[in-house]
């Protein structure tokens, strides 16, 4: 009677453990995939903070956006996290291309604007990370 009960106790346990490596995989996963862009961006922009700079991260927002979009973390009580991350990125590449636009017409509210919303937009991405880093652990 007791090895049934310690096989089942074994496998409850591997179970959890395997759960646990698969979760660990879908963080690693998005941060692979997350991380280089937005550094590639950073370093782009901060270089020099022109039209070309802004289009450029206006393209990379939105092309990891839709990398987001299909994107599955496996870990359900991320989804939500991981699909705000995707749209706050989406609504980051409208602002830079806004701003992009606004530099070259030399539109200096327009371009406020847009550099307002795109560092209130950096706020929530570093709340959505650490959302997901919290869904992580």
């Amino acid at each position: 009677m007791r090895l049934p009960a310690v096989f089942l106790l074994v496998a409850a346990l591997g179970a959890l453990g395997c759960g646990r490596i698969r979760e660990v995989k879908g963080c690693r996963a998005l941060a692979t995939l997350v991380n280089p862009v937005l550094d590639d961006i950073a370093a782009k922009v901060q270089k020099e903070q022109g039209p070309p700079q802004y289009r450029y991260a206006a393209a990379q927002y939105d092309k990891l956006a839709s990398d987001l979009k299909r994107f599955d973390i496996g870990i359900p009580r991320a989804e939500k996290s991981v699909d705000d991350l995707g749209a706050a990125m989406k609504e980051a590449s409208v602002q830079s291309a806004k701003l992009a636009g606004a530099l070259e017409q030399q539109d200096v509210v327009v371009a406020s604007t847009a550099r307002r919303e795109l560092g209130q937009l950096a706020r929530l991405e570093k709340a959505i990370a650490q959302r997901i880093a919290g869904d992580c652990d």
